[in-house]
């Protein structure tokens, strides 16, 4: 959803500037498939013979449309997302449990129930956006519909694990002006932080007045649509 608007500026910048796009999710053989550069997210960059220059924070968010929170409630801790829908992303690694850091670091484990699973981001997004139910996405999807108000973040004291963006590239002795150019793009787009996560600094009380008021001072599941906590359900600390 971001590079395109790179291009954009970059076409404008070099019109004889050739960019070719391509979507992949899956590590690219950058030298073999003759890829200039690649964009990543990881944890840590990898030793592996390659460039990764570091672009900016990719923060992960629990969120929810404001019409789902109106019919379901809002969840409080990690426990009460036993009684939500919670939607699975089936591309991630544990689609089904979310890895959190709660307010005094401790690492906790959540496995969430829910329907539909969905192996594609962008779907996801629109599932949460149609009020279908919670999701825990990548803040680049998610973060202007949060500060436009089409979904609230939630549990914003509980973190999923934040990862990095990163430029790669194939080590050179000289780097490609193409190259160049584009990587300074991309920083002068994300750094240091992303315009996408800007909702982080909405004041508290912006965020509450996007909440439903019959759910913001209601920490309990409306009845008939609660599902009983399942022992095997609730939040594991690790």
């Amino acid at each position: 959803m971001q590079l395109p608007r790179v291009i954009r500026d970059l076409s404008a910048q070099y019109p004889e500037l050739e960019v070719e796009l391509v979507l992949e999710d899956r590590h690219v053989d950058l030298v073999r498939e003759g890829i200039d550069v690649a964009i990543r997210i990881t944890g840590e960059a990898p030793d592996s013979g390659l460039v990764y220059r570091k672009l900016a924070p990719n923060r992960q968010v629990i969120c929810a449309s404001p019409d789902y929170i109106g019919r379901r409630g809002l969840p409080r801790t990690p426990d009460d997302l036993a009684n939500h829908n919670c939607i699975a992303h089936s591309a991630r690694t544990t689609p089904r449990i979310w890895h959190l850091t709660g307010p005094d670091g401790g690492q906790i484990s959540v496995p969430i129930n829910g329907r539909p699973t969905i192996n594609s981001a962008l779907a996801v997004r629109q599932a949460a956006l149609e009020g279908l139910g919670i999701i825990e996405l990548n803040s680049y999807l998610v973060g202007e519909d949060i500060a436009a108000g089409r979904l609230a973040r939630l549990l914003p004291q509980y973190q999923p694990k934040d990862l990095n963006f990163y430029a790669v590239y194939a080590e050179r002795r000289f780097l490609a002006p193409k190259i160049r150019v584009f990587v300074d793009a991309m920083l002068a787009r994300m750094s240091p932080e992303p315009p996408w996560d800007a909702f982080l600094s909405l004041p508290e009380k912006t965020r509450i007045e996007r909440i439903p008021a019959s759910t913001a001072g209601d920490a309990t599941i409306r009845q008939g649509y609660g599902r009983k906590n399942q022992p095997g359900n609730r939040a594991r600390r690790r």
